[in-house]
C-alpha cells in the first residue's frame, strides 16, 4: 500500500496532518483542495475519507465530524436525557464547536460517537449536543463556539445538478404510497405517531409525507403534530451509486416548528456505508422555517458505492406547529467515464481470478495504459473494509491481493483509476 507523506500541511485553519498516514491519494488531494474555496452548489455537503464521514455546510471550507451512530434512536434518546423542556433546558441542541486534539479529547469525543482519524494532531471542528459539550469543558477541553458557522442562507439546486442523469427519485406516486417502499420507526413518546403519507399537502405528483400522520392518536392531515415524538422515515436498503460521480441528493421540504426553546426538530442522517452521520439539524431558527415547499441538496463526495438517507423528527412537551412535509427525493449524478485507451479505444476492464477463492486473487487490468489504481473491498453491507494504492507498471497489468484474512462471503472490489471507476463481485470460500 502507498503511503502519502502529509509534512506539515493543514485543513483551513483548523487541522494539521501527521506524516506517514496510509490515505487513498487522490481522495485526500481533493480533499484538501475543496477547502480552499466555500461549499456554493450545494446546501451541504458530505465527504467519505478513508472511512471517516465529514460535513461541511453552504458557504463553508472547513469540514466538521459530526456523530456517526449505528442507530439514530438510541443516539437520540441518549443526548435527551437531560433535557427539561418544561424549564426550557435542551441539552440535546447541537452546535459547532472547534476541539483541540488530544488523547484525553479523542477519548472523550470517541464516547461521544465522533472518531478523530489518526492524521489529525492538532485541532478539529465537530458537531455537538450541549451535553457533550458540557462533558468535554468539564474534562478540561478547552473549546471554541462556532456560532457563525453553517449560517449562509439555504442554495437552490443549479441548472448543472439538474440537467444531471437521474439515478433514483422516490416512487411513491399513484398506486404506490411512501409507507409500502420506506421505513418509519417510532421511538420514544407519543404512541402510534410518526411518518406517513399524505396526499392533502404535497409539491409534486399524488402524495408526499409527513411527520406525524400515523395512527388513531395522532392529529388529521393538515393539523399540527403532537408533542412528545421521536420518529424516523429511513430508506430500507442502501441506494447503488458504485457507477456515478458528483452525486448529489435533492428534496423539496416545507417545515414550521413550534418556536418555544428552538427544539422541535428536524435532522437528515446520511450513510454512506461506514453508520449515520448527521448531516443538518432544521428548527425554527432555521432560514427555511415557515417558507413554502424549499428544495434543498447534498452532495456526496469521496467515491461513495452506496446511499441511504434518513429523516429524524423530534418534539418537546411545550407546543406543536404545522410539522414537516418532504417530496420529490433525487439522486442525480454524472455517470462514470469509462475512459478510452489511447491505443485500443476500448473502455478499461478488469479480471478477477479464480473467482470464487480462498481469498488470494490476481485482479488484471484490460485494454488500457493506465497503471496507478486503488482498490477498495466492500463487504456485504457495505462496509469498506479493505482499501490500497497500486501501481501497476508491468507488462500483463496483473497483481495479487491477499485478503485471505476475511471471513468466507460475497464482496464487491471496486477498482478506481484516473477515468474510471468499475466494479466486481468477489466470492470468498
Amino acid at each position: 500500500m502507498k503511503k502519502i507523506l502529509l509534512s506539515v500541511l493543514m485543513l483551513s485553519s483548523s487541522i494539521l496532518l501527521n506524516a506517514q498516514q496510509s490515505l487513498n491519494t487522490n481522495e485526500y488531494e481533493k480533499f484538501i483542495k475543496e477547502q480552499e474555496t466555500p461549499l456554493t452548489k450545494t446546501d451541504d455537503e458530505i465527504y467519505l475519507l478513508d472511512g471517516i464521514a465529514w460535513i461541511r455546510l453552504n458557504g463553508e471550507k472547513e469540514y466538521v465530524l459530526s456523530p456517526t451512530v449505528e442507530n439514530i434512536s438510541d443516539y437520540k434518546n441518549r443526548i435527551n436525557e437531560a433535557n427539561q423542556p418544561e424549564l426550557g433546558i435542551f441539552k440535546s441542541t447541537m452546535s459547532f464547536i472547534n476541539v483541540p486534539v488530544n488523547s484525553t479529547s479523542k477519548a472523550l469525543l470517541k464516547q461521544m460517537s465522533i472518531i478523530v482519524p489518526n492524521y489529525v494532531v492538532d485541532n478539529v471542528n465537530v458537531y455537538l449536543p450541549l451535553i457533550d459539550i458540557e462533558k468535554l469543558t468539564e474534562n478540561g477541553i478547552s473549546i471554541k463556539m462556532l456560532d457563525e458557522y453553517g449560517k449562509k442562507p439555504h442554495k437552490k439546486v443549479t441548472d448543472v445538478e439538474a440537467k444531471n442523469t437521474l439515478i433514483w427519485s422516490e416512487d411513491w406516486e399513484a398506486s404506490t404510497l411512501p409507507s409500502a417502499l420506506y421505513s418509519s420507526a417510532i421511538g420514544s413518546g407519543a404512541s402510534n405517531c410518526g411518518w406517513q403519507d399524505v396526499s392533502c399537502h404535497k409539491h409534486g405528483g399524488d402524495w408526499s409525507v409527513w411527520c406525524s400522520s400515523a395512527g388513531t392518536s395522532c392529529n388529521a392531515c393538515g393539523n399540527n403534530y403532537v408533542n412528545n415524538m421521536l420518529a424516523e422515515f429511513f430508506t430500507a436498503s442502501y441506494i447503488n451509486i458504485s457507477n456515478y460521480t458528483n452525486v448529489v441528493f435533492s428534496y423539496w421540504i416545507d417545515v414550521e416548528f413550534n418556536s418555544t426553546g428552538t427544539n422541535d426538530i428536524l435532522q437528515r442522517w446520511t450513510n454512506l456505508g461506514s453508520g449515520w452521520a448527521l448531516n443538518v439539524t432544521f428548527n425554527s431558527a432555521s432560514p427555511i422555517n415557515g417558507e413554502l415547499w424549499v428544495e434543498l441538496s447534498s452532495t456526496l463526495s469521496g467515491n461513495p458505492s452506496q446511499y441511504a438517507f434518513s429523516f429524524l423528527f423530534e418534539s418537546n412537551a411545550v407546543g406543536t406547529n404545522y410539522g414537516a412535509y418532504i417530496d420529490d427525493l433525487e439522486l442525480r449524478g454524472n455517470p462514470v467515464s469509462v475512459g478510452f485507451n489511447e491505443i485500443f479505444n476500448n473502455p478499461i476492464e478488469i479480471e478477477i481470478y479464480p473467482n470464487p477463492n480462498d481469498g488470494i486473487f490476481t485482479l488484471e487490468l484490460k485494454n488500457t495504459m493506465e497503471s496507478d489504481i486503488d482498490v477498495e473491498i466492500f463487504d456485504v453491507v457495505g462496509k469498506n473494509i479493505h482499501s490500497e494504492s497500486i501501481n501497476m507498471n508491468n507488462v500483463n497489468k496483473a497483481t495479487e491481493i491477499d485478503l485471505s484474512n476475511l471471513s468466507t462471503g460475497v464482496y464487491t472490489v471496486v477498482v478506481l483509476s484516473k477515468n474510471s471507476k468499475i466494479s466486481k463481485k468477489l466470492i470468498i470460500e
